[in-house]
């Protein structure tokens, strides 16, 4: 048996109404932090964020957690501006962010990144504030041609354009969503200090034959994100780096519910399935928890390296301090359902060696 800190999730879908008091608890549960992303119908703006804190506030505290700290985003729209932000942060907002118009579930209405250098001014005022910028770094379509850039290419081809605003706007703390490539990775690492980068239990630990055939058809739609899935070198050098310690990457979940409806059933009548994976921290920390364990032999590193990647990072970049309540974890054999709160889930129906215990 071992002890681990209750954790800091850099990215989480609360959503809204029943789905949020469905999943919450198996949230709050593991988690004493989260960023909470506004990618939702209608999204996270100044005029609605302290109510959507307070729904989820209230959530949690049912749930047990009266202390669980929520950050809220306010959502990158076309038009923002100025004076948007600052609403947005006297309302309780401490973080923009940006899915890049027709990039993923929930980013219509979207600044697009060939766009962002307009809204330059407006991120230079938000980082006056102390406000972070949380972009999830895709490029959807070329912009000279106009066409689809395919899956597999959108986060190397939007790189030039994080380059452009890491340059242009000095001061941004700027937080690389869900780092999914070698190339990305490579250049948040060797980036100034304030880019970093979240990386995602199943970017860790999934591949792109996990979601597609050689032909590119989505086989197993119940995996398919975005940023999709890619290749065991890009998996191999997420994992290198998780190991390496590196302060300026932590853990950010990701954590997309989406009920059948919408993943196979979809897929079934011949629509492309909603972008998005659950993968609840019951399942993500004991596959994290076991990357360590088989890579450092000392039990006391083991904690201390998932500490640091799990909640100490995270809570570093966003100025908080990490929680002191710990949980056991123990080695212990299970089969993972293939559903949680009526939801398909990573690694359903698979083994994991580690469980948390209750």
């Amino acid at each position: 048996m071992a002890k681990f800190r209750k954790i800091f999730d850099a990215h989480v879908h609360f959503r809204k109404g029943e789905v949020l008091l469905n999943i919450i608890g198996l949230i709050v549960k593991y988690c004493f932090a989260a960023v909470a992303m506004g990618n939702t119908k209608p999204p996270y703006s100044a005029g609605n964020i302290k109510k959507n804190r307070k729904i989820i506030k209230e959530a949690a505290a049912k749930h047990g957690n009266k202390s669980f700290n929520t950050i809220m985003t306010v959502m990158m729209i076309v038009g923002i501006t100025k004076e948007d932000v600052k609403k947005a942060f006297d309302n309780g907002a401490r973080v923009i962010k940006l899915i890049p118009g027709d990039t993923s579930t929930g980013s219509k209405g979207m600044v697009a990144l060939k766009d962002l250098w307009q809204y330059y001014d407006v991120l230079r005022y938000a980082a006056l504030l102390g406000m972070k910028f949380s972009i999830h770094c895709e490029l959807a379509f070329d912009p000279c041609t106009g066409k689809e850039i395919p899956d597999l290419e959108r986060e190397v081809r939007a790189i030039p354009y994080l380059d452009a605003l890491v340059k242009h706007v000095k001061g941004l703390v700027i937080i690389v969503e869900h780092i999914s490539t070698k190339a990305l990775l490579y250049y948040v690492l060797s980036a100034l200090n304030r880019v970093k980068g979240t990386i995602t239990t199943h970017h860790l630990f999934g591949l792109y034959n996990m979601v597609c055939d050689k032909n590119g058809k989505i086989i197993n739609p119940k995996n398919f994100c975005k940023p999709i899935l890619k290749f065991l070198e890009d998996m191999f050098a997420l994992q290198d780096a998780v190991l390496a310690g590196f302060n300026k990457i932590f853990f950010g979940s990701d954590l997309a519910w989406h009920p059948r409806a919408n993943k196979d059933l979809r897929l079934l009548k011949g629509k492309k399935p909603k972008a998005g994976i659950s993968c609840p921290h019951e399942i993500a920390i004991p596959l994290i928890w076991k990357l360590f364990h088989d890579n450092y032999i000392n039990e006391e590193e083991v904690k201390q390296r998932f500490n640091a990647f799990m909640s100490g990072y995270g809570s570093l970049a966003y100025g908080l301090k990490p929680s002191q309540e710990e949980f056991s974890i123990i080695r212990q054999r299970w089969i993972v359902p293939e559903e949680m709160a009526s939801t398909p889930v990573f690694w359903g129906g698979r083994e994991l060696e580690w469980k948390i215990e209750d």
